[in-house]
């Protein structure tokens, strides 16, 4: 059995990652016919939460993904939410990690919007939850993780970013399959995964005071 192929995809709050994990999967399921398997790491927190990365057992999820079974022969495992390039030994597991760059203006809104805050009451304590635990776990744990990224996307950047992605993580199954593929489905196949390190930073980084 071969080992399986991780891709780590982190953002912060409401930021984007599991978007962005279900537009790749769903784009790898057009360019392979091997297995895809999603790991959503938000949904591993423990309870009740702490807001930090004692929150997670990532020993556990570690092992789970090494002992993933195929039927192909090769999985592809795509891991993401907050702390998915936090940890170094799950670092380690990973061909290609991301970070899906935001703002904290645009992270609490988009948290308001999805938690569909409408009276004045709850839109209080959505915004106390954010200041009191979200936005000091984004500071102390979340944001210095960018630092192992190999790829940094400005928020949701969604046709490019997504496609840079993609692009490569064929790299990456090309290498794994000892070649490249005879017809390659790349979208940007002048980008060279093997040679450069694509960083795209926002101009301009906002947050939350």
């Amino acid at each position: 059995m071969s080992r399986p192929i991780v891709i780590n995809i982190a953002s912060g709050h409401y930021a984007g990652a599991e978007q962005i994990s279900e537009s790749i999967k769903e784009k790898l399921q057009g360019i392979f016919k091997h297995e895809i398997k999603m790991i959503n790491l938000n949904e591993r927190a423990k309870s009740p939460k702490q807001y930090s990365d004692k929150d997670y057992d990532f020993n556990k999820i570690i092992k789970e993904i090494e002992c993933l079974p195929s039927t192909s022969g090769l999985v592809i495992v795509l891991v993401y939410g907050c702390y998915s390039i936090y940890d170094a030994k799950l670092n380690e597991l990973s061909s290609l990690k991301v970070y899906v760059d935001s703002d904290g203006d645009k992270r609490l809104i988009n948290m308001i919007n999805q938690e569909s805050v409408k009276a004045s009451e709850e839109l209080a304590a959505c915004v106390t939850h954010y200041m009191d635990r979200l936005r000091p776990e984004m500071i102390k744990y979340v944001e210095p993780s960018k630092a192992h990224a190999d790829i940094i996307l400005p928020s949701m950047n969604d046709n490019l970013g997504t496609a840079i992605i993609v692009d490569g993580i064929v790299k990456v199954v090309e290498q794994h399959q000892g070649g490249e593929l005879k017809e390659s489905p790349t979208l940007f196949p002048h980008l060279d995964f093997n040679i450069e390190r694509l960083e795209m930073e926002s101009e301009r980084y906002y947050d939350l005071s």
